[in-house]
């Protein structure tokens, strides 16, 4: 190489000498089949995707709305964590970006964390009774004084 090589002429002969050597298909294969490792961060498990998608977006051509769908959606599905999955489902079906996606998670895990430091058990939402259910839980209690009296008659 010339002394006079230009920026992009270094950078090509730097990513044929040192770059990866995986085929586009392999290097998509192990994008869409990456999961959380077991002590991985929800952080480390964002910046491990992001890196696998640059690796990917180097060999194929995707537009960018298409390349945040696909971070978003590995992302959120290859969460190890099933609490964390459910708490942060309304997120990821409610069309959040990556970006504001991955923050969310970063919250839920937060709480879960401090929720579980506390003793306590992961907050989980309220349910609600409505008036006909409480009216037939009450008259299903009604009921089941009055049966033993009717058999007995």
């Amino acid at each position: 190489m010339s002394t006079s090589a230009t920026v992009d002429e270094v950078m090509a002969e730097l990513e044929d000498n040192f770059g990866i050597v995986a085929s586009k298909d392999t290097l998509l294969s192990r994008f869409l089949l990456s999961e959380q490792e077991p002590a991985e961060s929800i952080v480390d498990w964002g910046l491990r995707l992001e890196e696998l998608m640059m690796q990917v977006t180097r060999k194929t051509a995707f537009d960018e709305g298409e390349k945040r769908f696909m971070l978003r959606k590995r992302f959120w599905r290859g969460l190890r964590s099933e609490e964390l999955k459910n708490a942060t489902r309304v997120h990821f079906e409610g069309g959040l970006t990556y970006e504001e996606l991955r923050n969310k998670v970063r919250e839920e895990e937060y709480e879960i964390q401090i929720s579980k430091e506390k003793g306590g058990r992961p907050k989980q939402g309220k349910v609600y009774q409505t008036k006909a259910e409480v009216e037939i839980s009450a008259c299903s209690i009604c009921l089941n004084h009055r049966i033993p009296m009717i058999q007995t008659h």
